[in-house]
């Protein structure tokens, strides 16, 4: 997954659709960044979806539903 916000956590740019024009202009936006996407912003993002981020994600959704009052 691409995360397009801004600032640190960044680690593409979203667009539209794929026509040409629209891939060319997210390309030249990219190329423009002050601060591009670094390797940290795109390997903590991926961890995300590693098994143990998985299971630590599921453990906490599961425990705050468990308490959460009827």
């Amino acid at each position: 997954t691409v995360r397009g916000d801004e600032g640190p956590g960044r680690t593409g740019l979203l667009f539209a659709d794929d026509a040409a024009a629209t891939i060319a202009g997210a390309v030249e936006r990219f190329e423009a960044l002050s601060t591009p996407p670094t390797a940290a912003a795109c390997r903590t993002n991926a961890e995300r979806f590693s098994p143990t981020g998985f299971r630590a994600a599921l453990k906490r959704e599961v425990s705050s539903l468990w308490a959460a009052p009827a």
